[in-house]
């Protein structure tokens, strides 16, 4: 359960981060950024977007929550984290209909 604790706290200082992050956004150009971008490691990345989070979670989140799964879906149903659950519901599907 500590683990799924520290796992809650990255993704909140992540959020915090990404705040910070999309103000810096508006100071530097374009150019800048992309220089910059390529040089952030993938799992600050998944943490970005939806759209880095629905293409990574498999590769970077899902292995560090593997042993703890259940206390990890309890705890986002408890925080109504409905985007994060709803990816990982049909994660699971998937998992299911590819065994069938």
């Amino acid at each position: 359960m500590n683990k799924i604790i520290e796992i809650a706290k990255e993704n909140k200082e992540a959020k915090e981060n990404k705040q910070e992050t999309m103000e810096l956004c508006q100071i530097f150009p374009g150019e800048i950024l992309e220089l910059i971008w390529k040089f952030v490691p993938l799992e600050t990345k998944v943490f970005v977007t939806k759209d880095y989070y629905e293409t990574y979670h498999e590769s970077i989140i899902y292995p560090k929550i593997k042993p703890y799964y259940s206390s990890f879906i309890r705890y986002i149903v408890r925080e109504n984290m409905y985007y994060v659950f709803q990816i990982h519901l049909n994660y699971y599907n998937d998992c299911l209909t590819m065994r069938n």
